[in-house]
């Protein structure tokens, strides 16, 4: 078994093999055939990277790319959105991010239209 995500964790964390390895208690070069997939940690390890790095252990072997949330604590809408999304390619949820990052530039660029209008209408009365 890989760790699909622990090399990508790892990096965004700025740890080091040798830091990660250091905070579980195993050797650097064990910490690389993880990443390899030349050797899979024990099960106490891997909820140990899992609570390391907030994630799933389902998330670190791969079954599932939701990392941090539990897809049941989302609202209705956002669990549908992550059903939908499931088997899309990283590029496609990319662009997924790049479209949802746009939505929410237009909703902010309203909200201050609209404050900007009613601070307009409350100086002129």
């Amino acid at each position: 078994m890989s760790l699909e995500q622990l090399r990508t964790l790892r990096e965004k964390s700025t740890f080091s093999q040798k830091k990660l390895a250091d905070e579980l208690g195993v050797s650097r070069n064990l910490v690389h055939k993880w990443e390899t997939g030349s050797s899979s940690p024990d099960p106490d390890t891997l909820k140990k990277i899992a609570c390391l790095f907030n994630v799933s252990v389902d998330y670190l072997i791969g079954n599932t790319n939701v990392s941090k949330i539990v897809k049941s604590q989302l609202p209705a809408e956002m669990q549908g959105i992550i059903t939908e999304s499931e088997g899309i390619s990283p590029e496609g949820l990319g662009e997924i991010r790049k479209y949802a990052q746009l939505v929410k530039i237009k909703e902010q660029v309203d909200r201050n239209s609209e404050a900007e209008a009613s601070l307009g209408h409350a100086k002129s009365g």
